[in-house]
């Protein structure tokens, strides 16, 4: 994978740093690594990463240059991820258990402490929230702008994170101007996916219910009182992250490789990329803590 510099907080998009509808018959693959994950879908070269990442410059709301979902260029697909206000910074509630970890939110770390990021991510929130119907057309053109950008053969696949700070319910989130339909069925060719601390059976796609091109993964809290809503979770066979601390994250590594498992389920390291439609599932995926975190463990 290339090593890429974020924008310096220059243009539109200052915060880059850290329904059921048929799916796409390449969104996933039958076959999978030593660690859980599907085989990369195809190769992308370098000149091409290169030119899907300059695609940033011309969006307002979503960015191709995340550090994290970058990796997912070497596994053939390219995630543009929207980065909201989390908690109640904006003035609106954007992730419905911010209390758990609001302290030591990546909000807070790294490039997201900076006021530019802030403010960018503050206005794109007022802006999904003052002008909701409005606002979901301008993310439905970004994603359209990118589907077509992608669809050369040697382009990598374009999956969408829209939850990339924040808790929104995306799948009942539809808009007039998208004839009621929402972003995942308006678009039910790409693949979108989030991580959620919605207990079981709180979000349409936990359900069944929801769009089938929409992947979501739980997002352990850390406490022993999460283990039992995990444990549904994964008998329901979906998958759940674990953030482990920078010296567990060692320890769960060598888990992996001897094929052990957590909560009676195979481990998976999710640090190599941010593709979690793609993991085997029920797994559960092991990350790595980043900054400070107070649900590591």
């Amino acid at each position: 994978m290339i090593n890429t510099t974020q924008s310096d907080g220059t243009s539109e998009r200052e915060d880059n740093d850290v329904t059921g509808a048929p799916v796409r018959s390449d969104m996933s693959q039958d076959v999978s690594d030593h660690r859980g994950q599907t085989a990369p879908s195809r190769v992308v070269s370098d000149e091409e990463q290169l030119r899907v990442i300059k695609l940033s410059r011309r969006l307002k709301y979503l960015t191709l240059d995340n550090p994290k979902t970058i990796k997912g260029m070497d596994y053939g697909y390219a995630t543009a991820i929207l980065h909201l206000s989390p908690g109640k910074h904006s003035g609106y509630t954007t992730c419905h258990r911010f209390g758990e970890c609001i302290d030591t939110c990546l909000y807070h770390q790294g490039r997201g402490k900076m006021y530019k990021v802030q403010d960018a991510r503050i206005r794109k929130t007022k802006d999904l929230f003052e002008r909701y119907d409005t606002t979901m057309c301008a993310i439905h053109k970004e994603i359209r702008f990118l589907h077509k950008q992608l669809a050369a053969e040697e382009a990598p696949q374009l999956a969408i994170r829209l939850n990339g700070m924040c808790d929104l319910r995306w799948e009942e989130m539809s808009a007039i101007g998208l004839e009621n339909e929402t972003l995942m069925s308006a678009s039910p060719e790409v693949q979108f996916y989030d991580y959620t601390k919605y207990r079981y059976g709180n979000r349409l796609a936990w359900t069944g219910r929801g769009p089938i091109n929409y992947h979501l993964t739980y997002s352990y809290n850390g406490t022993e009182a999460d283990v039992e809503n995990c444990k549904r979770v994964l008998s329901a066979g979906h998958n759940v992250y674990v953030v482990f601390n920078k010296v567990n994250y060692k320890t769960a590594l060598q888990r992996i490789d001897s094929h052990d498992t957590m909560w009676g389920y195979p481990m998976i390291d999710g640090e190599q990329n941010d593709l979690r439609f793609i993991d085997r599932s029920p797994s559960v995926i092991c990350g790595k803590e980043k900054g400070y975190s107070d649900i590591a463990i």
